[in-house]
């Protein structure tokens, strides 16, 4: 691995915990921490081996795919089932679950995120806004928006992402995305986020600009 991937991965394994959000990779669960941060680091190896052009950054973790998967948008059926197209995650590449789910969690804006990946000539990377998974105060299985706050916080973990896949196009999905692109000064796109009924938009705004 390089020292580059390496420095990164602690950057994010390291980030401090903050108030009503889940660290998927320092939660305080040692053995759950364990198998998302080998997901991560999986899931960036594999990211590198693909030298994508393009990158979509997201909102933030949900409750139901990298709150388990500790992979951006990928519940750990779609772990389990992989990227036919590009030979991505799916079985045998080492992968884990923690959710104890037999038949493993499923995000639904993921599903539709990497359903239309499957259709791309090239696959992009996929990162989120904000690493940590917001969660309304008390009810951690829930799924709530990042303040601004808690964005300026780990603002600084993307462009260091993006130091490590010198991507031609940076797409963000959703207008929290956008926002935080805007503030570091990063060019970029923007597309509809698949969410509450937003698929056939994101689905048309990302063939159109990535050529599919």
């Amino acid at each position: 691995m390089s020292p580059m991937l390496e420095a990164v991965l602690e950057l994010i394994f390291t980030l401090p915990a903050l108030p009503n959000c889940y660290h998927p990779y320092a939660s305080g669960d040692a053995p759950r921490d364990a198998v998302r941060r080998q997901n991560l680091r999986l899931y960036l190896e594999e990211m590198l081996l693909a030298a994508p052009q393009a990158a979509l950054v997201g909102e933030a973790p949900g409750i139901h795919g990298c709150h388990w998967s500790g992979v951006p948008f990928m519940g750990e059926r779609m772990l389990g089932r992989g990227l036919v197209r590009h030979g991505l995650f799916g079985p045998f590449k080492g992968y884990g679950w923690t959710s104890g789910n037999p038949k493993g969690e499923s995000e639904a804006s993921g599903t539709i995120l990497w359903g239309v990946v499957e259709e791309l000539p090239r696959v992009p990377f996929v990162w989120n806004a904000f690493p940590l998974h917001p969660f309304h105060a008390g009810r951690p299985d829930s799924n709530r928006t990042p303040t601004p706050a808690e964005l300026a916080a780990c603002a600084h973990v993307l462009p260091r992402l993006l130091e490590l896949f010198p991507v031609t196009s940076v797409i963000a999905v959703g207008r929290k995305a956008e926002g935080l692109l805007g503030e570091l000064g990063i060019a970029h796109h923007a597309v509809r986020h698949p969410a509450n009924g937003g698929a056939p938009a994101f689905r048309a705004g990302l063939r159109e600009l990535l050529g599919a």
